[in-house]
């Protein structure tokens, strides 16, 4: 979104891209609260279907590969795997920025 013209940004492939990644973290606020068997329940009903739609999305989109949506891309498809693992168990969480802020005071510069 950064790299894009003003103009061009709020209707870009990279505006949609993040649209969906904004959905699934609003539903991931609207379920914190809840125990983690019904955080589990309520992902597969409410979270999988937006989250199956950003793979068919990225799928049927050509970039530049080494340009920044290209990567974002590229990124996404290697990484999906691992996004979805959090559908599994309603104890995990969408976000690691947990885990990385966890062990950021141990690394070194």
């Amino acid at each position: 979104m950064k790299s894009l013209p003003k103009g061009k940004a709020k209707n870009s492939s990279a505006a949609q891209g993040l649209a969906y990644c904004t959905l699934l973290f609003e539903i991931e606020k609207s379920l914190e609260a809840e125990p983690p068997e019904q955080r589990f329940k309520q992902r597969l009903e409410q979270a999988k279907p937006v989250l199956d739609a950003p793979l068919a999305w990225a799928n049927a989109r050509n970039a530049a590969p080494k340009s920044a949506f290209g990567k974002a891309l590229t990124y996404l498809k290697e990484q999906w795997p691992y996004l979805t693992n959090y559908l599994k168990d309603g104890r995990l969480e969408l976000s690691n920025n947990r885990a990385e802020c966890s062990i950021k005071p141990f690394v070194i510069d």
